[in-house]
């Protein structure tokens, strides 16, 4: 999901959320280890690797640091705050700062998460800030099937949605994007993984 949610990884453990996601003439390959040594501060370092015309290179480099300031519980509400840096070792200008504050509901003793994120962007090759946001939901179908959709966006530009369906003992997501994203993300499909363990 591009909408993120008011939780991190457990204290003193990793997880691995990694994707492929496919354009109109390149491939993209993200990896984004995370891990929480702290109790209550996620740190990840990751990146993209793309491939074009036969020819692949880093594209993205991430570190983010990601807190609670309410955790989230059952039938109940939680809020966190998220700041980062994205570098592009291929830009001339080359590093992206965010920074948002994501918003997530229980609903019917966990069966429905709402997601909700605002945030800040300050785009280092266009010199400029816009105002982001996103809205996800999470319904469970069954004891072991999910139903993820998502709208986002940022200021001055169009609005995002996706679709994704998680399987509980697969630790795999597919996820489409309507021609309505394409303008915003440019892809049509992707699919990831996540993997967690302990320190």
């Amino acid at each position: 999901m591009i909408t993120d949610d008011a939780r991190i990884v457990d204290a003193k453990a990793c997880q691995v959320e990694s994707w492929v996601t496919s354009y109109r003439g390149s491939t993209e390959y993200s990896t984004q280890p995370a891990c929480n040594f702290t109790g209550n501060l996620e740190l990840t370092l990751g990146g993209t690797r793309t491939n074009a015309h036969g020819h692949g290179q880093t594209t993205d480099q991430v570190l983010q640091g990601k807190t609670v300031l309410r955790p989230l519980q059952t039938n109940g509400w939680g809020l966190g705050l998220a700041a980062g840096i994205v570098g592009h070792p291929q830009a001339a200008a080359g590093r992206d700062w965010y920074a948002y504050v994501p918003v997530s509901f229980s609903l019917r003793d966990d069966a429905a998460l709402v997601h909700a994120n605002i945030g800040w962007l300050r785009e280092g090759s266009a010199r400029r800030e816009r105002l982001t946001w996103g809205l996800g939901t999470e319904v469970q179908l069954t004891a072991d099937t999910w139903l993820i959709a998502e709208t986002f966006g940022r200021t001055r530009a169009g609005p995002g949605t996706s679709w994704a369906c998680a399987i509980g003992w697969l630790p795999i997501a597919c996820s489409w994007m309507p021609p309505t994203a394409i303008a915003m993300a440019r892809a049509r499909e992707s699919a990831g993984f996540r993997l967690a363990c302990a320190c």
